[in-house]
């Protein structure tokens, strides 16, 4: 299972000017220590979705670095990637998601959008269709969720600003710096 934003696409660096403009704050990247950037700005649910949208940022964002070369690696080694994201299922999102995918050469054949879903009974409900031999997100609460529901899967957290500073579950994933990583880990060559 390979999760979008922020192991896929940069979508917080999209978001960031745009967090800034409407909020009259003036935060780095790594400002972010915490998931929660709502509220970190001060802002809602629903003010954060009109900046996703505003930005086009499901569209727009760039390729995280090494994410496309290290998907073509799994799949030269005979892993399908499975694309999980916490993306809305309405809006422009499923369509805007599907074009970046497809702008980047990746095969939308295997994409579950699944909103507020957790992504753990998400992976357990697919595992009849999927053989999964790992899970990269960037988000903890999905990583705990996953190894709620699927408990042999290999776990991965992409580094990130807003996961540097926990300790939590430490034991329970390997911290990577991007997708070639996850693919030579799995291939056994790292």
């Amino acid at each position: 299972m390979v999760d979008l934003d922020e192991v896929m696409v940069s979508t917080n660096l999209i978001l960031l000017p745009e967090f800034n403009r409407i909020t009259g704050k003036q935060y780095t990247i790594d400002d972010w220590t915490d998931y929660d950037i709502c509220s970190l700005y001060g802002i809602t649910a629903a003010d954060y979705y009109k900046a996703f949208d505003d930005v086009e940022a499901a569209l727009h964002a760039q390729p995280k670095q090494n994410s496309l070369s290290g998907i073509q690696m799994l799949i030269s080694n005979g892993i399908t990637p499975v694309f999980i994201t916490a993306r809305r299922t309405t809006g422009l999102d499923p369509k805007r998601t599907a074009e970046w995918l497809t702008r980047y050469g990746v095969s939308t054949d295997n994409l579950h959008i699944i909103g507020s879903q957790c992504k753990g009974e998400y992976m357990l409900s697919l595992s009849n269709m999927y053989h999964f031999v790992g899970a990269v997100d960037d988000c903890l609460y999905n990583i705990a969720g996953i190894r709620k529901h699927m408990p042999s899967v290999p776990l991965f957290l992409m580094d990130c600003p807003h996961n540097r500073e926990t300790t939590e579950l430490a034991d329970e994933y390997i911290r990577v710096s991007c997708m070639v990583e996850v693919a030579r880990i799995l291939e056994g060559t790292l």
